[in-house]
């Protein structure tokens, strides 16, 4: 990995958190409560490739939602 971003619900953004052309995990607890996260827009991206893992074992759950008409195996969010 190029680089490692905790989010939480208190924290619970990527943006300015990483570079072009790197490969970012994100681990995600949502310990404590449910959070969303908004991708960034793929269209501002430059090769970067992000990994998604909740690190937490509570039911809560972490959404990702994505920006415009983008979407992920098309689904426009993730559970």
């Amino acid at each position: 990995m190029n680089k490692t971003i905790a989010l939480n619900p208190d924290e619970n953004t990527l943006s300015g958190k990483y570079d072009n052309d790197s490969i970012v995990l994100v681990k995600c607890d949502a310990a404590d409560e449910a959070f969303s996260v908004v991708m960034p827009s793929a269209k501002n991206l430059n090769d970067v490739m992000f990994i998604l893992k909740k690190v937490d074992d509570s039911s809560n759950a972490v959404t990702f939602s994505f920006a415009d008409d983008e979407t992920s195996d098309g689904a426009t969010s993730l559970s």
